[in-house]
């Protein structure tokens, strides 16, 4: 299991390109449960929630898994979260 970082712990970079997705945060939310993602928060705006996780690029297994995830995605329908960027 990868070490979990919390939003402090990311880049200055990671924490803008999050913000271009989202729009200004109120508040962030680390998320305990889960195995396979360095991040894994919940990003609050005045007007909507987005889970965010990720891993390192240079994890190349997990991204694999990410990956896939992605491609399946679509075809859950509202069993899962939609997935709104990569």
């Amino acid at each position: 299991m990868p070490q979990r970082l919390s939003w402090e712990d990311l880049s200055d970079e990671i924490r803008e390109v999050i913000r271009e997705h989202t729009g200004p945060l109120l508040k962030v939310e680390s998320v305990a449960d889960g195995i396979n993602s360095e991040i894994a928060i919940i990003a609050h705006t005045a007007t909507d929630t987005t889970f965010v996780k990720g891993v390192s690029s240079s994890d190349e297994q997990r991204s694999k898994a990410l990956a896939r995830e992605g491609m399946i995605g679509p075809f859950l329908g509202d069993i899962a979260p939609r997935l709104r960027w990569r």
